[in-house]
């Protein structure tokens, strides 16, 4: 079967691939694939100069198209790989300006991926081995996290509890740093105690009220690399140690790395996961 023959403008093609990343549906069905490949091959004959794109979007559609000839549903990992790299498309198409060095690492990193898929492809071809001992709760967690997400937090655990409280998201335990920026004042080096795909909780920003915005910038640093997640906020409480801070909007990429952030932090990653799956539905792109 052949991907459709109609032809797919940039805009079309954009907004079919925004549609797939927010979506909370986590199967691939042909009634999907096929105007995803389409989408794929519009921006592919859009984007034909730039070469680390048109390689991203060739690993798009070869998990489009090991979906498409599988009869059984492909593990969450592939869709969620495919879910992450075309975040990563709309959003290197978004950007003012074009920065070859930043696609080109942003190729690496997503290549890195599609390589573990792909042996993980030719295993399932080959005899399989005696079965080992999986770690419980990590089977198909997510995409691997860049260092930054892994190394970052080397005290988040605290003993590997996960703090709920009775929050709709699973709060962990994570010590980073932040910086925020609101209209009348900012705060260069705010200690996080706890975080959740919503919100978090920072000690050493004082005068402040609920219904206050702001811009939040979360640093995070590991042995070979670095990452900013960038969110825009409210305080949702002001109290006499710190503010606790919902975030109202971060593009897909800074959405990605959070997650990631979590999965690698938390004891319990597929609690983190059904959050994830059912947030991503309201997810704004900014």
């Amino acid at each position: 079967m052949a991907v459709q023959d109609e032809i797919i403008s940039l805009a079309e093609s954009i907004q079919r691939f925004k549609t797939e990343v927010i979506s909370q549906d986590w199967s691939l069905s042909p009634k999907k694939i096929l105007p995803l490949q389409a989408a794929v091959a519009g921006m592919k004959a859009h984007f034909s100069g730039r070469r680390n794109l048109i390689a991203m979007l060739n690993m798009a559609a070869s998990v489009l198209e090991y979906a498409r000839k599988r009869r059984e549903p492909v593990a969450p990992e592939f869709v969620d790989f495919l879910k992450e790299t075309m975040a990563h498309v709309v959003n290197v198409h978004e950007e003012e300006t074009i920065d070859q060095e930043a696609e080109a690492e942003l190729c690496k990193r997503v290549y890195g991926k599609f390589s573990r898929l792909r042996e993980k492809v030719n295993a399932e071809k080959a005899p399989a081995p005696a079965p080992e001992p999986a770690s419980p709760g990590r089977a198909d967690a997510g995409p691997a996290a860049s260092p930054a997400e892994k190394k970052a937090t080397p005290e988040a655990k605290q003993g590997g509890r996960i703090m709920t409280e009775q929050r709709r998201n699973t709060r962990v335990p994570f010590r980073a740093s932040a910086a925020l920026d609101f209209p009348d004042r900012s705060h260069a080096a705010c200690e996080i105690a706890d975080l959740s795909l919503k919100g978090m909780f920072v000690y050493g920003a004082d005068g402040h009220r609920p219904g206050e915005t702001c811009r939040i910038s979360l640093s995070l640093a590991g042995s070979t690399s670095h990452l900013t997640i960038k969110m825009k906020g409210t305080v949702v409480r002001a109290a006499e140690d710190g503010l606790a801070l919902h975030f109202d909007a971060m593009d897909l990429d800074s959405f990605f790395h959070l997650k990631n952030v979590l999965y690698y932090n938390a004891e319990n990653p597929d609690v983190l996961a059904d959050e994830f799956n059912a947030q991503f539905k309201s997810h704004p792109n900014n």
